[in-house]
């Protein structure tokens, strides 16, 4: 399951599915069938340009991320970074070696620990491919910033944000914790929290839209980067109603 998962989320990225539309359309039309071959790679393009369109990727992804505001120093007894990725490699510093937001997540994790000396820092991230798990790579970078290994507790075998919230329920009860992961991951977390009827304080990192001038222009010309943001707000609406299909929330 956890792997369909993955391949299914692989192919719903704008680009992927885009390609996916390009090359049947293709097909259709180089078997006569010109009318649905057109539709299918005009679709195909019409994707890929409003999902690498600035304004409407922040569209996409802002109700995701202003759900819940910034952390404000309520008292926690635990901290909890939700997995995100990693790739280990020999000869690089540990800090290289988080990838996506791992480091946003991790940085205010620590942030948080600092402000609650007493609290526990539990790391979560699946291994997946890699020789070490994303919590390790976590609890290498934090070790390397300072904190206490005593401090630290692993869950290493959580593959999905539902696992993580279902097991650190068995391990923290009623009392308080401060949830960290990315903003527009935050509505999805904060719900499994709620299933699991944790005393929970959001603790979003990694804000994608932030509010400021800029020159709206630039929003018309492509941008990989807002691909990638499309991308994320979509994989995380598909997460949502994924997690209420299959009664997980």
């Amino acid at each position: 399951m956890f792997l369909l998962k993955k391949l299914i989320g692989g192919w719903i990225k704008p680009l992927p599915f885009s390609l996916f539309l390009f090359m049947l359309g293709f097909l259709l039309l180089w078997r006569g069938r010109k009318r649905a071959g057109l539709r299918l790679t005009a679709t195909g393009l019409v994707i890929v340009l409003l999902c690498s369109n600035g304004l409407f990727a922040r569209q996409l992804v802002m109700p995701l991320e202003s759900q819940y505001p910034a952390y404000d120093s309520q008292p926690v007894d635990y901290v909890l970074v939700l997995g995100n990725y990693h790739r280990s490699a020999k000869g690089i510093p540990v800090t290289s070696v988080l990838e996506g937001d791992s480091m946003y997540r991790l940085t205010e994790g620590l942030r948080i620990a600092r402000l609650n000396p007493e609290a526990t820092l539990i790391l979560s991230g699946y291994a997946f491919e890699d020789p070490v798990s994303n919590a390790e790579a976590y609890r290498q970078v934090a070790l390397a910033l300072g904190i206490n290994n005593g401090r630290i507790k692993l869950m290493e075998q959580t593959k999905d944000t539902g696992e993580e919230l279902e097991t650190v329920a068995g391990m923290v009860g009623n009392r308080p914790l401060a949830l960290v992961t990315s903003a527009y991951h935050m509505p999805r977390s904060m719900a499994l929290a709620s299933k699991q009827q944790l005393n929970v304080v959001a603790a979003p990192a990694a804000h994608k839209n932030k509010p400021g001038v800029r020159s709206w222009l630039m929003d018309f010309i492509p941008s990989p980067s807002a691909l990638e943001l499309s991308h994320m707000a979509i994989h995380e609406y598909m997460g949502l109603i994924w997690y209420r299909m299959t009664g997980r929330l």
